[in-house]
């Protein structure tokens, strides 16, 4: 039986997901496979000690570490203002949050013991944590300072998720924000693209 359409690589690069569990990272690095990873439910010192464990297995297992890739996945809507993006994203994204925590509790969260006013201020304290220090909100200068730290922990490259209930003309204003902070690592590809436009 044959597939249509045909793939363009040889080779088709096998992704594993992983989020919590250190032996998936480990597993990952044994297969040779590349990371999608996050920031949901997992600080950033957790995912550098745990994308450190990937890489090692990675060698360990005889694959090429060059050939590694850790994508981290991060909520993401750039602006001008960063008020202006917090008041933007505060709604949709309290609510992708509300989502996320109330599945949760199928894995014995404390979230479904707390009464509707202490969920209330955990997801606020949850949002202004997100915003404040772990997903691409705000101005360029403000989210860069995020790009640098993922850097550090050994992310190769990120996931911009934008499809956590923003409207679509909302992704598309934030889409051009975002070219402003890429360009700020790829220069060299935005002056080879501006000169063949």
């Amino acid at each position: 039986m044959r597939t249509l359409p045909r793939p363009l690589q040889a080779e088709l690069p096998v992704w594993v997901s992983a989020q919590g569990s250190p032996e998936t990272f480990v597993k990952a690095g044994e297969a040779g496979a590349y990371l999608l990873t996050g920031l949901v439910a997992q600080r950033p010192a957790d995912l550098k000690d745990k994308i450190a464990a990937y890489r090692e297995a990675l060698v360990g297992a005889g694959h090429d570490p060059a050939r590694a890739k850790v994508t981290a996945m991060v909520h993401t809507f750039l602006d001008s203002d960063n008020e202006s993006a917090r008041e933007t994203v505060r709604e949709p994204l309290t609510g992708y949050l509300k989502t996320f925590l109330a599945q949760q509790n199928s894995f014995g969260s404390e979230y479904s013991k707390l009464s509707e006013a202490e969920r209330d201020v955990m997801l606020n304290a949850t949002f202004e944590r997100y915003f404040d220090t772990l997903a691409l909100l705000g101005t360029p200068d403000k989210c860069e300072s995020l790009i640098e730290d993922l850097v550090d922990i050994g992310v190769d490259e990120v996931a911009c998720l934008v499809d956590f209930g923003l409207a679509p003309g909302q992704v598309v204003k934030g889409l051009e924000h975002l070219t402003e902070l890429k360009n700020r690592y790829r220069p060299a590809e935005a002056d080879a693209e501006g000169a063949q436009s």
